[in-house]
Parts: C-alpha cells; sequence; structure tokens
C-alpha cells in the first residue's frame, strides 16, 4: 500500500507499506543533509567535516537540483547558477544527474536508453528505444553546456556523461 507523506519542511514523498512501526526521512532532505556534510568546509559557517569522494543518488527534479547545488555554492570556478542556466533546457531529456565530490564539485549526466526513462516522459506503460546517436548528442549536448559552466575536465565513461570543476 502506498502513502504519501509530508515532512516538517513541506516536502512529499512516498512510502511503501508504511506501518506504524516504521520511520522514515524525507528523501529530498536527506539529500540536502548529504551535500551540506560532503561540502562542510564550504558552508557558512564551515562545518568541521567534509566528504572529499561521494556520489548522490540520481536525481530526477530540477527544484531540488537547483536547491542542492545552491548549497555548495561557488566553488573555485563552478557556479551554481551557471550550472543551472545551462542545464535547465537539456535536463528534461536526461534520466537522472547526480551530484558528487571528487575533491570538487562534480556532475554525472545519464542518458536514457528508452523515452520512457527521460525525466519528461508523462506516457505510460514502454517507451521506445533511443537510437545511439540521438543518445550521444544529448550526452555530448550536456558536454557542451558544462564547457560553458566553466567545468575543467569533461568526459564519457560509457555510462554517464561527467563535468568536473577544479
Amino acid at each position: 500500500m502506498e502513502t504519501i507523506i509530508a515532512c516538517p519542511r513541506g516536502h512529499r514523498y512516498r512510502v511503501f507499506a508504511l506501518s506504524r512501526n516504521n520511520v522514515t526521512t524525507c528523501p529530498r532532505c536527506d539529500l540536502a543533509e548529504l551535500i551540506a556534510l560532503a561540502y562542510g568546509d564550504c558552508q557558512k559557517p564551515p562545518r568541521s567535516c567534509r566528504l572529499l569522494n561521494f556520489r548522490s543518488e540520481p536525481i530526477q527534479d530540477f527544484q531540488v537540483l537547483s536547491e542542492v547545488l545552491s548549497l555548495i555554492g561557488p566553488y573555485n570556478r563552478f557556479r551554481p547558477t551557471a550550472v543551472l542556466r545551462e542545464l535547465g533546457p537539456l535536463f528534461p531529456k536526461l534520466s537522472a544527474i547526480e551530484i558528487g565530490r571528487e575533491s570538487s564539485p562534480v556532475l554525472y549526466a545519464r542518458v536514457p536508453y528508452w523515452t520512457h526513462q527521460a525525466i519528461q516522459w508523462t506516457g505510460t506503460g514502454m517507451g521506445v528505444q533511443i537510437a545511439a546517436g540521438e543518445r550521444n548528442a544529448l550526452g555530448n549536448g550536456f558536454l557542451k553546456a558544462m564547457e560553458r559552466a566553466e567545468a575543467d575536465s569533461l568526459s564519457d565513461d560509457g555510462r554517464a556523461f561527467r563535468a568536473w570543476w577544479d
């Protein structure tokens, strides 16, 4: 059975098979806490800890992405506002973005194999397979967008497209 719960901040989220003894936490708040912890040295006031090597769960909501990128704030050439401006038009066509830290900020873009895997999918059932050329064009679009956002390193590992700022 599915239940919709609202956290104290008003974020709504779904849980399944909830019983009285289950304790749940808001995934959106948990993600914000993780990012704030990972970039603890960038917080105001700075926290005494940081995670120099981590990657978030996939993010499929642009508002959530915007909120957690703002927690990182400016970091060398990394500017959340520039990243969001460049990423905005591409975001609905992707399947997810993962935020991380590899000493410095890093983003991984997941490109869908099937149309129903795209964030913008509103249909039902299975979509159709996306041609390899179209997938590569989308991934390269992400890399070009992150180049305009001044990423220092851009790559494709075959599963995700990566942008890293030093």
